[in-house]
């Protein structure tokens, strides 16, 4: 049990060792795997090891770290903060960069093999970010009629393709040309989550408030496989 509202957790931050990291109302938390205590039910305890506090009752935080770089990222309402992660002592860096949205920040996802971050908000914007440089290198407005931007993924197998999900709807981009989506789909009810295979590119998989699960193939059809 934690004493304070877990909002996001993200797990292997560290190519060399296994964190931990959580979020919560009361600050930004790392645990190492390897330190933990096994309760007499067979549960175990992860050891806390150092608190990077943010500001509390921060409810609706997201949380993402970088296994490539080592970055971690969390949302602060219309903010995105990123900061290092120390592996050699389980710890974060006292360097933060922030990258500024007009609204809330709804969701966040790296690209794996760079420094990039791709960002979307309440203002129907996604950016995706030089961490390096703090500059943001794309910039595309979402367009949907009904919604905002919800959620944002940069694809496992193309790093120019990236989605983003506007309540049931669903967005496909590349980033060597934003000036439109190339692919859209209509989803099921309010989408909750959305994922790329890390096997093939054109397949991605969303759940819903309508209790299903769907698989999609871009090179076949707009409607679900399964």
């Amino acid at each position: 049990m934690h004493p304070d509202h877990i909002t996001d957790l993200s797990f292997d931050i560290s190519k060399d060792q296994d964190f931990v990291v959580k979020l919560s109302q009361k600050g930004l938390h790392s645990y190492k795997i390897s330190d933990n205590t096994v309760q007499s039910d067979g549960t175990h305890f992860l050891r806390f090891e150092r608190p990077l506090h943010l500001k509390k009752g921060l409810s609706d935080n997201v949380l993402k770290s970088s296994i490539y770089s080592s970055y971690i990222a969390y949302t602060n309402k219309s903010q995105v903060i990123c900061t290092r992660f120390a592996q050699e002592r389980g710890g974060f860096g006292t360097d933060t960069i922030s990258l500024p949205h007009m609204s809330n920040v709804n969701s966040i996802d790296w690209a794996y093999d760079q420094n990039h971050l791709l960002t979307g908000s309440q203002d129907d914007f996604a950016m995706i970010w030089d961490i390096e440089t703090e500059n943001d290198l794309y910039r595309i407005k979402g367009g949907s009629v009904d919604s905002k931007i919800s959620l944002v993924a940069m694809c496992k197998g193309n790093f120019n393709i990236f989605a983003t999900c506007h309540y049931r709807d669903i967005k496909i981009w590349d980033k060597r040309n934003t000036v439109s989506s190339f692919s859209s789909y209509a989803g099921h009810g309010k989408i909750m989550s959305f994922d790329w295979s890390p096997h093939k590119e054109n397949e991605f998989i969303t759940c819903s408030l309508d209790k299903t699960i769907k698989l999609w193939d871009m090179k076949q059809t707009r409607i679900p496989v399964k």
